[in-house]
C-alpha cells in the first residue's frame, strides 16, 4: 500500500508538523478542509504551505 499523500492526510484533519519551521503545524481549521487544495503553516512568521494544483487538458 502506497503512503498517503500529505494533502490527503491534511484533508482528513491530521495534524502534520511544518517541515519549513519545524515549530507549528499546517492549519486544518475551516469548514471545507475535505476539498481544500491549499494548507499553510499556522506560524505567522513561516511561509510553509502545501498546495495541490489540478492539471486541465484542453484539446
Amino acid at each position: 500500500m502506497a503512503e498517503e499523500r500529505i494533502i490527503e492526510r491534511l484533508r482528513k484533519g491530521e495534524k502534520i508538523k511544518c517541515p519549513v519551521c519545524n515549530k507549528d503545524y499546517f492549519d486544518v481549521r475551516g469548514e471545507h478542509i475535505s476539498t481544500s487544495n491549499y494548507f499553510h503553516c499556522s506560524n505567522p512568521d513561516c511561509r510553509g504551505y502545501v498546495h495541490e494544483s489540478n492539471i486541465i487538458d484542453i484539446e
